[in-house]
């Protein structure tokens, strides 16, 4: 109770070392400070016609935890309710429950990949 720490690190690539600095933090939830009030994320241009873009949001207990991915931003096995995600040095397989139309796009929104299949 009344122990936690927060920092948001914003980064360019994922680092093997911690930085030095976070952005923002590091924020407790000390009692007589008091100022971790998690509610949610909100990310919002500051001007108009302003994009962001936003690959990837890591949380971890230690900065360990969220590098360990950091080759390809996914987990060697992710499994959710209907799909999995398993990955090995060159390929990344995704398997469905059922047979079902799969693309893969790129960060600029071009289709990189497309099959019909549930692997």
């Amino acid at each position: 109770d009344n122990n936690d720490k927060v920092s948001l690190y914003l980064l360019d690539r994922i680092q093997d070392q911690k930085p030095e600095q976070p952005l923002l933090g590091p924020l407790s939830d000390n009692a007589s400070k008091g100022d971790i009030y998690p509610a949610g994320l909100m990310f919002r241009a500051s001007h108009t016609g302003q994009d962001i873009i936003v690959d990837g949001i890591r949380v971890g207990t230690t900065w360990e935890s969220i590098i360990s991915s950091s080759s390809s931003g996914i987990s060697k096995e992710s499994i959710n309710n209907r799909l999995k995600i398993k990955k090995d040095s060159q390929n990344i397989f995704i398997t469905l429950p059922k047979e079902e139309q799969i693309n893969i796009y790129g960060i600029n929104g071009k289709l990189l990949f497309s099959v019909k299949g549930n692997t």
